[in-house]
């Protein structure tokens, strides 16, 4: 009887070398690229990605890294279509379209824009405008995004400071109910008074004033802001960048030099590590190694079974393929190597000889 059962990676993996000196230059980022790091990627780039850009030195290079970067986050990878890449540009879009409006300020930019590019749209919108007693507020609140460790549901609030200009994200603890009102005499620091006065003009916005978390009603008791609101804020800063296994970067930016390592399907974890060797007879050879941290496997009665296909291309510093290859590996496993390929990962070395053209 056949089973499936996963301890397992990937059955196609897709490794790219490029062999060649280049000449040192001053890592200046050309205008195009300097756009995409600067504007179109800046909130969802980890700062290890951000480093290793900088320190690029070829345009090939810069060309490499985006790749690999978009594919790190690719949900399908595999096929034509990268649909986070697609979702993020739409993003910007919807920003620059409708966050922009009335301010001499790009819609991604705000804080608005940086909020829906990095989360996405909102479950729900509340909207307190042309209001007399408050400022224009508008409340986002988000639920479903646990996997990215946020909590269950949530608000995030946006304001107009002072009644004019952008919508700023509130803080409860930086700013507090008395920023929402527009006549509020009393002491800055007596949240509670303030809250007080608030709920008596608009109880829902009240109600996210010294929380942003449903169900946190120890704020409203004592009078105070969450601590744990400005936490969340903090949190949806960096949900993006803490989805990304940064490895991969430190490992282009590592290899770069003697050969450059295009990731592409890193469906789970693995590791790589590509080395050229000139042997005595003058002969160079990449020495190659994939560690695999899972493995897929089929099972047949008592038996396990896997098959890998290893792509490689070698190309020249103007992108010409001079040799590329396939490699089927398969894999007929007992009880035994199952169990050790479950307390170690697995590894795939091998070599070929690079012959000059």
């Amino acid at each position: 009887m056949k089973k499936k059962l996963s301890i397992s990676f990937l059955i196609i993996i897709t490794v790219f070398f490029l062999i060649g000196g280049r000449k040192k230059e001053k890592n200046k980022v050309p205008p195009g690229y300097k756009k995409w790091l600067e504007e179109e990627v800046v909130y969802i780039m980890a700062p290890i990605e951000r480093e290793v850009f900088l320190k690029l030195e070829t345009d090939r290079e810069r060309d490499l890294f985006q790749d690999a970067f978009w594919k790190q986050r690719d949900p399908t990878q595999g096929t034509p279509t990268n649909e986070f890449r697609q979702e993020h540009y739409r993003r910007i879009n919807y920003a620059n379209h409708f966050f922009g409006r009335g301010i001499p300020k790009l819609g991604w930019r705000t804080d608005r824009g940086r909020v829906y590019i990095i989360l996405g749209a909102p479950n729900d919108i509340q909207r307190f405008e042309g209001r007399t007693t408050v400022y224009g507020t508008v409340i986002w609140f988000y639920q479903g995004l646990t996997e990215f460790g946020l909590p269950p549901g949530f608000h995030l609030v946006f304001f107009q400071e002072g009644g004019f200009g952008e919508f700023k994200l509130y803080s409860p603890l930086k700013d507090g109910p008395q920023a929402l009102m527009t006549s509020y005499w009393g002491d800055p620091l007596d949240y509670l008074t303030a809250y007080n006065e608030l709920r008596e003009m608009e109880p829902e916005l009240a109600q996210v004033s010294l929380s942003l978390i449903p169900g946190e009603g120890g704020a409203t008791f004592i009078g105070r802001p969450s601590l744990s609101s400005d936490l969340l804020i903090q949190r949806v800063e960096t949900t993006a960048i803490r989805q990304i296994e940064e490895r991969y970067a430190k490992k282009f930016l590592e290899y770069k030099d003697i050969v450059e390592v295009e990731y592409t399907a890193n469906y789970i974890d693995s590791d790589s590590l590509v080395k050229v060797i000139k042997d005595r007879s003058g002969f160079y050879f990449v020495h190659y190694a994939i560690e695999l941290a899972k493995l897929s496997v089929g099972q047949y009665e008592n038996k396990y079974y896997a098959n890998l296909k290893l792509n490689g291309t070698v190309s020249n510093l103007e992108g010409k393929n001079i040799y590329q290859f396939e490699k089927n590996i398969s894999l007929d496993l007992d009880e035994e190597r199952i169990k050790s390929i479950r307390r170690q990962p697995l590894l795939i070395q091998d070599m070929f000889p690079l012959i000059p053209v």
